[in-house]
């Protein structure tokens, strides 16, 4: 990936906090559903074991667990989707464009290609877990070729790569 030039560079402390809220950020957000489901499982418990006649507390606790639960429902509708698969989808073809700026700057300078190569799988790594993420929203997951070795060859399945991902982003308004 390419950096930023024009910037000083960041402290490690700096450059750790951005990197660790970076990745927070998507984990809390996904967790928040995640809470919400488990703030059922008390009051229905309760419930099962109060059987044939629940408590009326358990009943008014999981009632009240359900109402907060309801908008992540929703959540995984294909039209809640989209947004996030187009969003990826422009993420997938910024980072593969960088990945192209390297491999080609890394034919001059040979001893890096190796690290560039390394890049390629944790660029396209994070839409192979979006699969059911596009099933969902009845689209066909992007499947990104391997590499194999050959820049000249690695250069024309990405780029093949990348348009496939722009005819997808262009069905979804475009990046």
């Amino acid at each position: 990936m390419e950096g930023f030039p024009g910037l000083a560079a960041q402290t490690a402390a700096c450059s750790a906090a951005s990197n660790l809220l970076a990745q927070a950020a998507p984990l809390l957000a996904t967790m928040h559903c995640q809470s919400k489901v488990l703030n059922l499982l008390r009051p229905l418990i309760d419930i099962v074991r109060g059987l044939p006649s629940p408590p009326v507390q358990a009943m008014h606790d999981f009632m009240r667990a359900a109402a907060e639960l309801q908008p992540c429902l929703f959540s995984t509708t294909p039209a809640a989707l989209l947004p996030l698969i187009h969003d990826l989808i422009c993420l997938e073809i910024r980072a593969l464009t960088c990945f192209l700026n390297n491999l080609k700057a890394a034919q001059s300078r040979p001893t890096t290609l190796p690290a560039v190569r390394s890049s390629y799988a944790p660029i396209v790594n994070p839409l192979k877990l979006t699969d059911s993420l596009f099933v969902a929203a009845g689209l066909q997951p992007p499947q990104p070729q391997a590499l194999s070795g050959d820049i000249a060859t690695d250069t024309t399945a990405v780029k093949t790569f990348i348009a496939t991902l722009q005819s997808a982003a262009d069905a979804l308004g475009g990046c």
